[in-house]
């Protein structure tokens, strides 16, 4: 028992420190309702998944929160109904993460909290996972509701030991279901003194609040009160004094993000920026009674008070989500690495309002892993969503299955797909402007390219040029007609392949030989056919913007370097081979005359790298 004492010395020091440097690396869900078997990689990005209605999208989002035992109680717990109902008899389901282990650290952490003492034999099977290269797997059975980490010659009883202990230590998982998910007007509490938070959840229609509201209450009073403490205070000026506390740190917390976010943008919302909040309770304490969260606008010559619900979607949908985020009780005033499970964000909020949120969640995604569902074009923006994360859910013979973008073919998933098709053609909003010139490429990736070229190649030349990316050869008659009607000069840029080539054609019979000099098809020479974007790096600069990202598709892993640090970025163009510097400088000079005059002579349309 000493040994074991030992090692839990200082223990909530390095429960709560050392603890939060564990990650989450992927999820593997399997026999969750129609899904058989799926896998989610993640880390600080944006995941979105895209497919049509009752494709099984929200199904992934609820098998991921199942994992997270705190968020058992949201939305009464439907999310661990992981039952197929079209299959009869008893099931089992199994959500498993990968976790990162970074340090030693961690594993001191993990021993802490399990209690096990140190010279037990399975504390050298977790040092072998303090690298970040070798995760372990956590296993969380819905059946029982039990962790369990999974590793052979360990008996049951200490697979579940340490399976609680590492789930303590992980960052936490938030769902937001835009259609259900409703900061309510009231929070009720039924007084039960049997039950050690000195309430019942399960009487309420609420309970995530309930929770929410005791750990805001005890985060602003440091630890002293809950709402069961809160409840047995007689005096009521004592109380209304707590109840000041908590208003202090809503407006810290809550209102200040509020307002440095309308600092950059008001499309959130028409609220004003003089709000503050706070918190009111009515009822009998000593029995039932319900707390209600407020908002004095203070804009006017006269402060009014309104409730949250009374406010622009905008600020509830913000509401809501800080609340959750920051009065976790998992927060533990740390938030990197959490997983944000979002489904249809901002489908209430204007198509501006969608886009300044869409910025908001790239950049909390800089540390954090978002994964939503979407159909909205205005959320799958391609300058701030990497296609590459882009998931496409579809169903087949009542099965549930997870594609990447680049995997899905577009006649089997056009449904899927037309939202993201939908957000390229958006690129099309620069014509609602003024532009002098403009260049339309095939598809994102093109798109991706010529910027970075345009960024680190040109001396900033291409400053005047619009790029806008289309959702594909066939699918870019709307912008060109755009361009006709709005722009002074433009150039659209097709690959030399077969889809290339018949585009070609099919945009030369519909706009006519007038306008045919504008549009152009890559070559390069003694090479006829079949030259596509990434042709512009020769051989050696392919395989090196490969090797950098761990990826055999050289288109791949330049859509990685678009999304890559800067100085990345700029290492790699700095770089490049002399053969790729000729190829682009040709590039260069052709789109300069191009775009500069309207037209240029080429034979067959050819733009030579």
């Amino acid at each position: 028992m000493g040994e074991v004492r030992n090692a839990t010395l200082a223990h909530d020091h390095v429960f709560r420190y050392a603890l939060w440097a564990m990650r989450f690396k992927r999820f593997r869900i399997e026999t969750y309702r129609a899904i058989s078997e799926v896998s989610l990689a993640v880390g600080n990005n944006l995941i979105p998944l895209i497919g049509i209605n009752e494709s099984g999208k929200t199904s992934i989002l609820q098998a991921m929160l199942a994992f997270d035992k705190a968020s058992d109680y949201y939305g009464r717990g439907q999310h661990l109904d992981y039952k197929n109902k079209y299959q009869l008899g008893d099931q089992t389901s199994f959500i498993r993460a990968e976790v990162v282990l970074e340090s030693e650290a961690d594993v001191t952490g993990i021993i802490a909290r399990a209690q096990v003492s140190v010279k037990d034999g399975v504390v050298k099977l977790l040092r072998e996972h303090a690298d970040p290269t070798n995760p372990l797997i956590l296993e969380r059975s819905l059946v029982d509701k039990k962790y369990r980490w999974i590793r052979d010659g360990i008996e049951d009883t200490m697979k579940e030991r340490l399976g609680r202990a590492i789930y303590s230590g992980l960052p936490f998982v938030l769902y937001f279901d835009d259609f259900t998910d409703r900061v309510p007007q009231k929070i009720e509490f039924h007084r039960d003194l049997s039950k050690k938070r000195g309430y019942s959840l399960r009487k309420s229609r609420h309970p995530q609040w309930q929770r929410l509201i005791d750990e805001l209450i005890s985060r602003s009073t440091k630890g002293k009160y809950t709402v069961k403490t809160f409840a047995e205070i007689k005096d009521r000026d004592e109380r209304d004094g707590l109840l000041n506390d908590v208003r202090d740190v809503l407006n810290k917390e809550i209102i200040a993000a509020w307002k440095s976010l309308r600092e950059g943008s008001a499309a959130l919302g028409d609220d004003s920026g003089d709000l503050n909040l706070k918190l009111d309770y009515e009822g009998d304490l000593s029995k039932s009674f319900t707390f209600m969260f407020r908002v004095e606008d203070r804009a006017s010559n006269s402060s009014r008070v309104f409730k949250i619900t009374d406010r622009s979607k905008g600020f509830q949908w913000y509401f809501n989500f800080l609340m959750k985020l920051k009065f976790n009780p998992k927060y533990k005033n740390k938030t990197s690495g959490a997983i944000y499970l979002l489904d249809e964000p901002g489908s209430y909020l204007h198509s501006s309002a969608q886009e300044e949120l869409l910025r908001e969640l790239q950049r909390i995604s800089e540390t954090n892993t978002i994964v939503y569902c979407t159909h909205s074009q205005h959320l799958l923006d391609p300058t701030r969503i990497n296609v590459a994360q882009v998931r496409i859910v579809s169903r087949e013979d009542g099965k549930v299955s997870l594609l990447a973008f680049g995997e899905a073919g577009v006649p089997n998933y056009q449904g899927a797909l037309t939202p993201l098709y939908d957000a390229l053609r958006l690129r099309s909003g620069a014509f609602n402007r003024p532009v002098e010139r403009a260049v339309i490429t095939e598809g994102i990736v093109d798109f991706y390219v010529l910027r970075m070229i345009a960024k680190y190649c040109c001396g900033g030349r291409w400053n005047t040029i619009e790029f806008i990316p289309g959702g594909g050869a066939s699918q870019l008659r709307d912008l060109i007609s755009f361009a006709i009607a709005f722009c002074s000069r433009y150039l659209v840029l097709l690959d030399s392949d077969e889809e290339g080539r018949k585009a070609f054609d099919t945009y030369t019979k519909a706009f006519g030989d007038d306008q045919q000099r504008n549009f152009w098809k890559l070559a390069i020479p003694g090479q006829s056919q079949d030259v596509r974007i990434e042709a512009l790096l020769c051989d050696q600069d392919q395989q090196r913007v490969c090797q950098l990202f761990g990826s055999s598709n050289c288109k791949t892993a330049l859509v990685s370097l678009y999304f890559a640090p800067e100085e990345s970025q700029r290492a790699f163009w700095e770089n490049i081979h002399g053969t790729t510097q000729q190829r682009i400088a040709g590039v260069i000079a052709r789109i300069d005359q191009i775009a500069s005059h309207g037209s240029a002579n080429a034979p067959k349309h050819e733009l030579t790298v």
